[in-house]
């Protein structure tokens, strides 16, 4: 299945815009939230197919949406894929369980 609508989660604002302008002239609906409080909220109302997740978000995010999303039934099918700077795919998952998709 095509996804249809994707999260971006950063707290970079300018990422969020990059993201969401790529994807935009792609004609997928772009969703977005600053903080893994608010990406949580999306994923429960249903409201994306997919999230594109920054690693280096600070605070509640990270790997703990990562965690919480794969532990909640209404969300484990999700699709996650963390998006990072990091030039090490071993740095950017590093403690992540369940381990996101890498790509």
């Amino acid at each position: 299945m095509t996804p249809r609508a994707f999260l971006v989660v950063d707290d970079v604002l300018a990422n969020v815009k990059l993201l969401d302008a790529r994807l935009t002239a792609e004609y997928f609906d772009v969703v977005t939230a600053m903080n893994g409080p608010e990406a949580l909220a999306i994923c429960e109302r249903a409201q994306c197919d997919i999230v594109l997740l920054d690693v280096m978000m600070p605070g509640h995010g990270r790997f703990e949406v990562c965690r919480r999303l794969k532990a909640n039934p209404a969300t484990h099918h999700i699709p996650v894929v963390m998006v990072t700077a990091l030039d090490q795919p071993s740095t950017a998952c590093a403690g992540s369980t369940p381990a996101p998709t890498i790509f």
